[in-house]
């Protein structure tokens, strides 16, 4: 696995870089703030990035809380099959669910985990291959936050203990093992989840990884109202359809859309993020326009992030 390490900590940066050497990954480059990162994931191909959640985002300036967030977000977009771990000393719920937000491929652990070094480093390889992996301390926290939105309140208890196991990684045997029921049992559980959040049977897509970014992305988030689409940036004509066709109807932070190409392909598509003014925003008052960021899988794989711009559709007489 070819690795690029950001950190600031001189210490924590060499334990980090010798801990995935003697694992046999190659690390290919260290950052110690945005700036150096970005330039080297642009310049380096590489499966894994793993950063600190807070450092400096140019040379000689201090550490910033959400850097490592910025950092994420502009290597999701511009390199989106990189896979990202961000690493942080807080424990905070949005930095979790803003990161996790980006998709697949990405996890959040606290660094306390490094005192683990084979645990880390294992957690770093699920990430590079697609999984979604939430530090296990947070995911009761993130699960209360979660718990009384619709879709989530639609569970049963044990519906819920099954989707707080998937979150920390656990298979379907050992998540059977640790609530003492059968396999079978909990594939029926997890059956009940899928469908409950609206996850589609599709042997392309990886469901628990999709039933990981619901619990953890924005449900309850205030609703941002049917978009119009006013301009198209970067994608291709078969990932137009699929977006208007998302657009023309309710659209939530954090909402997956089901859509398909003109070739046929199935697209799944996250509503992620709302840039207005150069700022992130929740919800569009009448008039405004934003950047629209979509977050797109399909086959298995993620897709470029994508980039509209929208404004709120006028209601139809």
């Amino acid at each position: 696995m070819r690795v690029i390490i950001a950190e600031d900590d001189a210490l924590m940066l060499d334990l980090l870089v010798l801990g995935f050497e003697r694992a046999g990954h190659q690390v290919l480059g260290r950052a110690k703030n945005v700036e150096e990162l970005l330039n080297l994931v642009a310049a380096t191909p590489v499966d894994v990035v793993v950063l600190d959640m807070q450092m400096p985002m140019r040379p000689s300036e201090g550490a910033v809380e959400e850097a490592g967030l910025e950092a994420a977000r502009g290597i999701r977009q511009r390199h989106p099959r990189v896979g990202i771990l961000a690493l942080s000393h807080h424990r905070k719920p949005h930095l979790v669910e803003q990161t996790v937000a980006l998709g697949t491929g990405i996890g959040y652990q606290l660094k306390s985990q490094v005192e683990n070094l084979p645990r880390l480093i294992k957690i770093t390889e699920e990430v590079g291959g697609g999984g979604v992996k939430v530090d296990d301390t947070l995911v009761a926290d993130l699960f209360a936050r979660k718990r009384a939105t619709q879709a989530l309140s639609e569970l049963t208890e044990r519906e819920a203990a099954v989707l707080r196991l998937v979150a920390e990684g656990l298979s379907t045997h050992a998540i059977a093992a640790r609530l003492q029921f059968a396999d079978t049992v909990i594939e029926s559980c997890l059956s009940a989840i899928y469908r409950k959040l609206g996850i589609e049977p599709d042997p392309g897509v990886n469901k628990r990884v999709l039933a990981v970014l619901r619990f953890v992305q924005g449900h309850g988030r205030p609703a941002v109202p049917a978009l119009q689409v006013l301009e198209v940036l970067d994608v291709t004509p078969g990932d137009l359809l699929a977006m208007v066709r998302c657009l023309r109807g309710e659209a939530v932070l954090g909402t997956r859309f089901r859509s398909v190409t003109e070739t046929g392909s199935a697209v799944d598509l996250f509503l992620v993020r709302l840039l207005c003014d150069g700022g992130s925003v929740e919800q569009l008052s009448p008039g405004e326009t934003a950047e629209v960021r979509l977050a797109g899988t399909g086959g298995g794989e993620v897709k470029p992030t994508h980039t509209l711009v929208a404004q709120p559709q006028r209601p139809t007489p």
